[in-house]
C-alpha cells in the first residue's frame, strides 16, 4: 500500500500485488482519510507492507495483524527503482513515451479552495 501524506489524516494511495517480478494494481490512485484507507484494508489476508512517506503514519494508526511497515531501505521510493523499470527485471506494463507522463491531480490544491472559499464567504457578505 503505498501512502502519501497529504497533511490533515488523509493519504494519496493505491494498492498493489507483488508475485515474484510482476506488480498488479489493486486500486486506482485516489486522495482519501487514514481511516478510510485501514477500513478497506481490514479484508486483505495476506501480508499488507505500507510504503511511502506516509508509511508510518498509516502503520501507527492500524491494527491489522497482518499491517507491517516496509523496512528503511525500501519504505521511500528510490531512483534506481526506475532503472530496474527501464531494463525490463520489473513487469509492471508496457513502457511509455515520456511525453505521455502527466500528473494525475486527486483533488483541487488548496490555494484554490481557500480562494473559492474566501469568495463563498464575500457573496454572503
Amino acid at each position: 500500500v503505498c501512502a502519501m501524506d497529504t497533511r490533515c489524516n488523509q493519504v494519496y494511495t493505491a494498492s498493489f500485488a507483488i508475485n515474484g517480478n510482476c506488480i498488479e494494481r489493486l486500486s486506482e490512485d485516489e486522495a482519501i482519510s487514514i481511516v478510510e484507507l485501514l477500513e478497506r484494508l481490514k479484508n486483505i489476508e495476506g501480508d499488507i507492507y505500507f510504503v511511502g512517506d506516509g508509511a508510518k503514519l498509516c502503520f501507527d494508526k492500524c491494527t491489522l495483524k497482518n499491517a507491517h511497515l516496509a523496512p528503511a531501505h525500501i519504505v521511500l521510493q528510490h531512483a534506481g527503482c526506475v532503472g530496474l523499470c527501464a531494463e525490463k527485471k520489473l513487469e509492471i506494463q508496457a513502457p511509455v513515451d515520456a511525453g505521455q507522463l502527466t500528473p494525475v491531480y486527486l483533488r483541487v490544491p488548496q490555494a484554490e479552495r481557500e480562494l473559492k472559499k474566501r469568495q463563498n464567504t464575500e457573496r454572503k457578505d
